[in-house]
Order: C-alpha cells, then sequence, then structure tokens
C-alpha cells in the first residue's frame, strides 16, 4: 500500500517541477513553458520519453 501512495505522490510532483522557471534554467532541453513552435514540440516530447522512462522504472520497481 505504501508503494502505491508514493507512486501517487511522484505522479503529482512531477508534472509541479516541470512548470518551475529554476527546472527550466538548469534542463533548458525540456522547457516547453518559455519556447513556442518547433522548439516547443521538440522539447515536449523529450520531456515525455524521460517521463515515460521514469514511470517504467518506478512500475519495475513495484513489481519487485
Amino acid at each position: 500500500m505504501f508503494a502505491i501512495m508514493i507512486f501517487g505522490y511522484n505522479q503529482a510532483v512531477a508534472g509541479g517541477v516541470l512548470a518551475l522557471e529554476s527546472f527550466n534554467r538548469q534542463f533548458p532541453q525540456m522547457d516547453t513553458v518559455d519556447t513556442t513552435g518547433h522548439t516547443q514540440s521538440h522539447n515536449s516530447t523529450i520531456q515525455g520519453m524521460l517521463l515515460c522512462l521514469h514511470k517504467t522504472e518506478i512500475v519495475i520497481g513495484l513489481d519487485g
């Protein structure tokens, strides 16, 4: 039960962190707030792939 609670908390926090100005300064390749057009689309793809990998790691960790 604890692992499921942590998984839910992690999902809620990840979205908020991605919109922080300090996070976007540190990782400009994932900035979708201050970019437009093709750059925003490309950054969004990178952001989505990294979050997907992170979530996959969590699910694998919950299984073991």
